[in-house]
């Protein structure tokens, strides 16, 4: 029994009928997409999947694009048409459809040559080969192993909307670690030109030093003051009332 794409049964030399084509036409035209199912060398049954979006997607979309989020795609190893049709609920920018992991990884490479930072999202086995090719990548909890193994963050929580929280808090750790670094180039810029021109005494430049190396310190708690003082995100209940995924055989 092999269940798969037309392109894997056709890699098993298994010939498509054309009670088979002409539903996988159907199903494409509809937007869907879909696997066969094969028993010995004969396909016997089409199993039609309408995919469902996330509930929370489109706001993540949309608070990915005000934090500074320049270019979204989506890379699919699924049916041009069914892809097309989740990029355009969605707003990507680009949508790269029927791609095998080797061209998910080029894809992340071509990016990266134009100069690009790339942040890739995935939670399957097909995913890990661009994952690591990427910047940073970012898995959820309940994908597959290998994803979750090569992921540089891994978001216990499933929930999307936390790549918002993850973006938000770079951010504030990135600020808080050049303020920091500021704080300890001026403690010693004040103290070596004050060494040099004003002849200060060791005293005095040890005090300088010591009061900026304290507020440098200080800062650097800042995140874990910030988090201990932070409300609990209170989480919304989404009632999920879409239509459940066709299956026809």
């Amino acid at each position: 029994i092999r269940v798969g794409s037309a392109r894997f049964l056709d890699a098993e030399g298994i010939a498509m009928p054309a009670a088979a084509s002409a539903l996988t036409e159907q199903i494409h035209a509809r937007g869907h997409s879909l696997v066969l199912v094969a028993v010995d060398a004969a396909v016997i049954g089409v199993i039609e999947l309408a995919a469902r979006l996330r509930p929370e997607v489109p706001a993540v979309i949309a608070r990915l694009r005000a934090q500074g989020v320049r270019r979204i795609a989506i890379v699919s190893g699924d049916h041009a048409a069914p892809t097309r049709r989740l990029a355009a609920a969605l707003g990507a920018d680009a949508v790269y459809a029927e791609v095998l992991p080797e061209q998910k990884a080029e894809i992340v490479r071509r990016c990266k040559a134009r100069g690009e930072q790339v942040c890739f999202v995935g939670d399957g086995v097909n995913d890990a080969i661009a994952m690591q090719q990427a910047d940073l990548s970012v898995s959820l909890s309940g994908a597959t192993t290998l994803a979750v193994d090569v992921a540089d963050i891994v978001l216990m929580d499933p929930d999307l909307s936390r790549l918002n929280t993850l973006f938000a808090l770079s951010r504030q750790l990135d600020a808080n670690l050049k303020r920091g670094l500021g704080l300890c180039f001026t403690g010693m810029g004040i103290v070596v030109a004050g060494s040099l021109l004003l002849r200060l005494d060791i005293l005095v430049a040890l005090s300088i030093h010591a009061v900026l190396g304290t507020i440098a310190i200080g800062n650097a708690m800042l995140p874990l003051l910030t988090s201990r003082g932070a409300r609990p995100v209170e989480r919304e209940t989404v009632t999920d009332q879409a239509p459940k995924p066709d299956h026809r055989e």
